[in-house]
């Protein structure tokens, strides 16, 4: 399908608002959907399959369609978008929410899965002494994080083990992004005062 005018895609969502059918519309969004979709996760540092993919591709499709088009009827001009922006917006946002709602050791599991033959080489200890260092290093660390407030330790914890935004974080704990920030550099400050002793 050749590309069309921000006036055509006017035209032709109004047209389907009017008779209510949006299959064509939507099936000339695909491409438009997928690249948003592969653009987000890369964004977000999570690697997807096809199939995944595929399934996001799905619940944009269901989210545009639900309660009869309602997010295609809600586009107006006056929003400051096209209609190819307002789809990209709707694609980023719906796969945005379905990534934090989906377990992540589901979706992000694949990137942190490493045989234990490719972790001995990446490692490669040479001696026996920088294993127990650095096994030592970790108990002192799961010490030192105990001295930690426990807002501390769930911000730690979540930002650098299982690599959330300081955004989501703020948005899970119900805090805003500043006061965040502040419980961020606060437990590092700690951590690295206690590392030094």
């Amino acid at each position: 399908m050749k590309k069309l005018s921000q006036k055509q895609l006017l035209k032709c969502l109004e047209h389907c608002i009017h008779t209510g059918v949006y299959d064509d519309f939507l099936g000339y969004f695909w491409g438009v959907i997928e690249k948003t979709i592969y653009k987000v996760c890369r964004r977000k540092n999570i690697s997807i399959s096809k199939q995944d993919a595929e399934d996001l591709r799905q619940e944009v499709y269901i989210e545009l369609c639900k309660n009869d088009y309602k997010r295609l009827k809600d586009y107006s001009e006056e929003k400051g978008m096209t209609v190819t922006g307002w789809i990209i917006f709707i694609t980023g946002n719906t796969v945005w929410d379905k990534i934090q709602l989906k377990d992540p050791f589901d979706i992000n599991s694949k990137q942190h899965l490493i045989s234990y033959e490719k972790l001995m080489n990446i490692i490669n200890f040479k001696k026996i002494d920088d294993v127990l260092d650095a096994r030592q290093q970790l108990v002192n660390l799961q010490e030192i994080m105990k001295k930690l407030t426990s807002i501390e330790s769930i911000v730690i914890q979540l930002h650098y083990f299982e690599n959330f935004s300081l955004a989501v974080i703020a948005k899970r704990i119900n805090k805003n992004i500043g006061h965040v920030y502040t419980i961020k550099f606060r437990a590092i400050s700690k951590l690295k005062k206690h590392f030094k002793k």
